[in-house]
């Protein structure tokens, strides 16, 4: 599957996802990617060989203040 349709499948997804759960990726990017980096396998301790299907980085909302909203 080339990047164009893959990245429309995710648009689809995304879509379609419930608004309760849709309201809370407020202020969250989605990307995609082959494989993480060097530095993603690192910080999640991962060994290259595993396959990563999901990745979030950044401040957990349950973590977030006022300045983050």
């Amino acid at each position: 599957m080339d990047d164009k349709k893959f990245n429309e499948l995710v648009g689809e997804a995304l879509d379609s996802l419930p608004k309760e759960f849709a309201k809370k990726l407020n202020n969250i990017a989605i990307t995609a990617a082959d494989v993480p980096t060097e530095y993603q396998l690192r910080k999640a301790k991962l060994s290259a060989s595993v396959l990563l299907f999901g990745l979030y980085e950044g401040i957990p909302q349950t973590k977030r203040g006022i300045y983050y909203s």
